[in-house]
């Protein structure tokens, strides 16, 4: 199976982002998408930024051949000054698409910071974290892909605080309830050398950004971009009865963040 995740940035770059999405439609049996946006309404616009809100409703159609699942995290959310919440409605939240016939067996999402809707404008580290998961039947048993997205906080600048390491220890929580093969993916804004990241080897799974020897997920689009040259904020953390065929950081700049590319089998 082949597996693609990506913080999307909201749509920011949206139409090099579109073209990415149906290049890689093709051949991927399955997306994480990271920072996704969702409206009922007709608006395709925020009032800061060029985020798309209906950017959930667009990749549905450039999709068609996967089934999708959405779990929003906060209403009203846009990114902005203060980051101050939208006067429409829209969701921010996270999105997993499985290509058709593969079997979903269930899906869902647990709360690892906060509650839904907990944000407090202004304060980034409120803003509520969950991670999302879908159980396959891929013909060789039941597998649980987990697509997360960590919090932002920009007092430690991704290195360990207490926040973040609480963060974690939460998500191993979710994580250790899968009893299947299962992985989790995203963005995790944290860097490479932290115990938050540590936790996750010492529990038992493969890091795969340190075990291939990657050092770099963000582009030049990325606002930090004095450290571009050695940046990592997006990890896959594997189960050991998972095998690994590649994992690839793909050199597509349609993001702030780059994605990431895995094919694997039980």
């Amino acid at each position: 199976m082949k597996l693609i995740s990506l913080n999307i940035w909201g749509g920011t770059l949206y139409e090099p982002l579109m073209a990415f999405v149906k290049q890689h439609a093709k051949d991927a049996d399955i997306f994480c998408f990271q920072e996704v946006f969702d409206t009922p309404t007709d608006r395709t616009a925020m009032e800061y930024g060029t985020a798309h809100p209906n950017m959930r409703r667009e990749l549905v159609n450039a999709l068609p051949d996967f089934q999708h699942f959405y779990a929003p995290c906060q209403d009203g959310f846009q990114f902005g000054p203060g980051s101050p919440l939208a006067d429409f409605t829209v969701t921010l939240g996270l999105a997993i698409f499985v290509r058709k016939p593969i079997s979903v067996l269930a899906s869902g999402d647990e709360f690892v910071l906060g509650e839904r809707n907990s944000y407090v404008v202004g304060k980034w580290e409120t803003l509520p974290r969950d991670v999302q998961y879908v159980t396959l039947d891929n013909g060789h048993g039941p597998l649980t892909i987990c697509n997360f997205h960590g919090v932002v906080d920009k007092e430690s600048g991704k290195r360990d605080s207490e926040l973040l390491l609480r963060q974690s220890k939460n998500l191993l929580a979710v994580m250790e309830k899968f009893k299947e093969p299962h992985m989790v993916i995203g963005d995790f804004n944290l860097r490479p050398e932290t115990e938050s990241i540590a936790l996750f080897e010492r529990a038992g799974y493969h890091n795969l950004i340190r075990e291939r020897g990657i050092t770099l997920t963000r582009t030049s689009h990325y606002s930090g971009a004095k450290e571009f040259h050695d940046y990592v904020s997006d990890y896959a953390f594997v189960s050991r009865d998972i095998h690994v065929s590649d994992f690839r950081v793909l050199p597509d700049e349609v993001s702030d963040h780059l994605a990431l590319a895995l094919e694997f089998e039980l």
